[in-house]
């Protein structure tokens, strides 16, 4: 399993609140962690908490598709768009971390 514990990775990037915008619509929201849960934003100040179980189950299905739509993963969970994004964020902090040359 390639993102074994992708929650508390996602506690650890996230310690701080981080904008970004989902895939196709481009739309704000805003992903922090606080007192080791995981919530959202969205555009519209509605907050959501994201639960470990979700991103299991949208882990396992990611691992199975590989998929960056979020409707191949509306059976398990409505998040998709955030999650996907987290992603994408994660992936470019650790290529631009490994990237800096001193």
């Amino acid at each position: 399993m390639v993102y074994k514990d992708f929650y508390h990775l996602m506690l650890e990037y996230f310690y701080q609140p981080v904008e970004l915008f989902t895939g196709a619509r481009k739309l704000p929201f805003t992903l922090y962690a606080e007192e080791q849960k995981l919530f959202v934003r969205n555009g519209k100040g509605n907050i959501s908490l994201i639960t470990p179980k979700e991103v299991a189950a949208f882990i396992e299905r990611f691992e199975e598709n590989e998929s960056s739509l979020p409707k191949d993963y509306q059976d398990v969970t409505f998040k998709a768009s955030y999650l996907l994004a987290a992603m994408k964020y994660i992936t470019k902090q650790n290529f631009t971390d490994a990237s800096v040359v001193r």
